[in-house]
């Protein structure tokens, strides 16, 4: 394989001085792009000539990246193709920058996407409230806050009524299409309403929908529906996750790692984590919890050691729902660890397991009866709802995120 490349350091658009290689790769017509610094960006204008070079000929830094690039080349041409070209816009509340707004800056953002293919966009959002209702269709687009707690994204829309859906109370929605990527890293995405004078309806904080998305040191703050992961692949790293009911839900394929769950009071005596909406087995999809910390709040805590409240990991949405807990740790969970929808759903079709879990509510002594729940004896057993022993074909394009990952357990 052929490799025409090129460096220079500290071009016009970047953050301070790097080192940049571009190659392209015969045959391919694409031309890939990557750098030794995480926040440099990338300005084609600025390539100074070209020259042929082998991984074997080069040295130290730029030996690494080459041989690096072909070793992902090789795996996932298509990822890399997003890495082509990457724009950056900034969004500040008080008027430093073009852009007060995240919706001006998406907009901005639909714009450039439209001009160049496979571009990557950074939006960075400082820190600030944002009460902004967004539906991101830009495909390839990064969101980059200050930190959880820091830069937020809040609204209160509800279920109103019985014509009303949860999607449709998100504050944050993403729009994705089959291959392509969004990630989102230091932002929390919040929807205020479902307190007590809300009755406690369902309120999205976000929903993600197709595409491929990657969440890295987000917080999702609600109480009934907080996360949407409705579909597509999705991924979670130490993230914050709040809420009283069903807070988790979706027909994604989402792995959550190294995830905090925090379980509220819910208007009804059960408070339940994750409602898994696969409905067929022919679907590929399903939520796995590995070395997360499920407890409950503050004030959901003295209401379970008063027994007048309880907390599920889950519940089938639909007939074949697969939720997964991995080398976890559990506090505050009710001995029985799992529940349903109502006294006549059926549990026949589920796929619910447990392995290697800690903690004060890990035992599985009591846990449901059903068929379909499993208590994984050998890590082989455990290990195929891993990234790397069963779901890394969904998975593979995260080499390119900068997101960190387990592939196994």
């Amino acid at each position: 394989m052929e490799l025409i490349t090129t460096e220079t350091t500290g071009s016009k658009g970047t953050r301070g001085a790097f080192a940049f290689i571009a190659v392209k790769f015969r045959g391919t017509g694409k031309m890939f792009e990557t750098t030794n610094s995480d926040d440099a960006l990338v300005d084609n204008n600025n390539l100074l000539e070209y020259k042929n070079v082998r991984p074997d000929s080069a040295s130290g830094l730029h030996k690494r990246a080459l041989t690096s690039l072909v070793d992902h080349h090789q795996r996932s041409i298509k990822s890399r193709e997003m890495r082509v070209q990457e724009v950056r816009f900034t969004v500040a509340q008080d008027g430093s920058t073009k852009f007060r707004t995240i919706r001006d800056a998406l907009n901005a953002a639909m714009g450039t996407s439209r001009r160049v293919e496979h571009q990557m966009i950074n939006i960075y959002i400082k820190a600030g409230t944002y009460k902004e209702y967004l539906d991101i269709q830009v495909p390839n687009i990064s969101l980059i806050g200050d930190g959880m707690g820091k830069t937020i994204i809040t609204g209160d829309r509800i279920v109103a009524d019985e014509n009303s859906s949860a999607d449709a109370t998100a504050t944050v929605t993403v729009n994705g299409k089959k291959g392509t990527l969004f990630i989102a890293r230091g932002i929390t995405f919040r929807n205020t309403a479902g307190l007590p004078n809300n009755n406690y309806n369902q309120a999205v904080a976000l929903r993600s929908d197709k595409g491929n998305s990657a969440f890295y040191q987000c917080s999702f703050e609600g109480y009934q529906d907080t996360l949407l992961a409705d579909s597509g692949n999705q991924f979670y790293r130490e993230c914050s996750i709040s809420g009283s009911v069903d807070f988790i839900f979706g027909n994604a394929l989402a792995i959550f790692q190294r995830c905090d769950i925090s379980v509220k009071p819910s208007k009804n005596k059960k408070s339940i984590i994750a409602a898994q909406g696969r409905g067929n087995p022919e679907e590929n999809t399903g939520f796995i919890f590995q070395n997360c910390k499920i407890h409950p709040s503050a004030e959901l805590r003295p209401l379970i050691e008063s027994k007048s409240k309880e907390v599920y990991l889950g519940r089938p949405w639909k007939l074949f729902a697969r939720t997964i807990f991995l080398n976890s740790e559990l506090e505050g969970v009710h001995e029985q660890g799992w529940t349903t929808w109502n006294e006549t759903a059926s549990t026949d079709h589920i796929e619910y397991a447990e392995y290697g879990n800690t903690g004060a509510a890990a035992s599985t002594n009591g846990r449901v009866k059903w068929k379909n729940f499993h208590v994984l004896n050998s890590l082989e057993e455990a290990r195929k709802y891993t990234l790397g022993g069963g779901f890394w074909q969904q998975f593979n394009w995260l080499e390119i995120t900068n997101v960190p990952f387990d592939r196994d357990l």
